[in-house]
Order: structure tokens, then C-alpha cells, then sequence
């Protein structure tokens, strides 16, 4: 019996899969601490919810993550991929901080 995943489940699913390539990437230069991989999860959690990322800057590396974070979620919109040129997917795309905000 196959489970429908809800557009909650898919949401978490991409702001997990974002995390871990954003950690994956630091990793390949440096160490990633146990707060660092958490300001970072915060911040894609807050970036693609359309959250106010004023608040980030308080957390410990806040604005290195958010500073990653965005460059991260830039080069995904401006990069389109292979199947993105054959489909109309790119324009019928959510706006790039409101990719899981209620409608």
C-alpha cells in the first residue's frame, strides 16, 4: 500500500534535501558544529517560508548562514536545470521565498 506524501511532508522533504547539500557543501572547507547545522536549518526553514529574516541575525552564526543560505536558494533559481528548458515548470514556479508560505 503506497502512502500519498501531503504537500506538508514535501515541503519538509525540500527544506531538509536544501539543508543537507548547504552542510554538505561547508563540509567539503571546513568542520560544521552542531549550532552552525542548526542556524542553518532555521534559516532555510525561515527563507522558504517567507518568514522576516531580521530575526536570524540574533542566533549564533546567523548571518553567515543567512548570508549562505541565500546564495545557496539563488543559484537554484538562476541555474535552470535540463528538464526545467523542455517544461514550463520554471514559470509556473513559486516565488523563491514564498515555496512554502500558506496561500
Amino acid at each position: 500500500m503506497q502512502v500519498m506524501s501531503s504537500p506538508a511532508d514535501a515541503a519538509f522533504d525540500y527544506m531538509m534535501s536544501a539543508t543537507s547539500a548547504i552542510i554538505n557543501s561547508i563540509e567539503v572547507e571546513r568542520k560544521v558544529d552542531a549550532v552552525e547545522s542548526v542556524t542553518i536549518f532555521l534559516v532555510v526553514l525561515f527563507y522558504c517560508n517567507g518568514a522576516p529574516l531580521r530575526y536570524l541575525e540574533r542566533l549564533p552564526y546567523g548571518v553567515l548562514s543567512l548570508k549562505v543560505v541565500c546564495l545557496y536558494m539563488e543559484k537554484i533559481f538562476t541555474d535552470p536545470s535540463p528538464e526545467d528548458e523542455d517544461s514550463d515548470e520554471a514559470s509556473t514556479r513559486p516565488q523563491k521565498r514564498m515555496l512554502f508560505a500558506p496561500a
